[in-house]
């Protein structure tokens, strides 16, 4: 065999036809419209129920607090340093956590077809927030 000469078979390339007929699927879309794939729960998420589930959905936002929290408990509160400074402060991870808590427990007893929760309950509370 020469330099330029491969011991591998050529590629074959589709027709014309068979390549018309894959753009022809592609534009089955409209112009500015989205296909969306519903979420597929994984193995976990099929197992669990209640508050198991809710826990498990927002696990990488406490996850997240808790992250913030022990850096700011080991760097600063331990050592007596910026104890009140609000920028460094973990108050916002943890509302995000305590939301998605409550509205996952509201989502919970909504499926089951519970009555509402009291207005002076946490639940009540994010009820009137929606």
């Amino acid at each position: 065999m020469g330099a330029n000469q491969s011991s591998q078979p050529p590629v074959e390339i589709p027709p014309p036809s068979d390549i018309s007929s894959l753009s022809a699927e592609k534009s089955s879309v409209g112009a500015g419209e989205t296909i969306k794939k519903k979420k597929k729960k994984n193995k976990k998420e099929q197992e669990l129920t209640g508050f198991a589930l809710v826990q498990y959905k927002c696990r990488r936002k406490r996850r997240a607090y808790d992250k913030c929290y022990a850096t700011w408990y080991g760097g600063n509160f331990v050592t007596g340093q910026n104890v009140n400074n609000r920028e460094e402060s973990c108050d916002d991870l943890f509302d995000e956590w305590r939301e998605c808590i409550l509205l996952g427990m509201k989502k919970d007893r909504d499926s089951r077809g519970l009555p509402p929760p009291d207005k002076d309950s946490m639940l009540g509370e994010v009820d009137e927030d929606e």
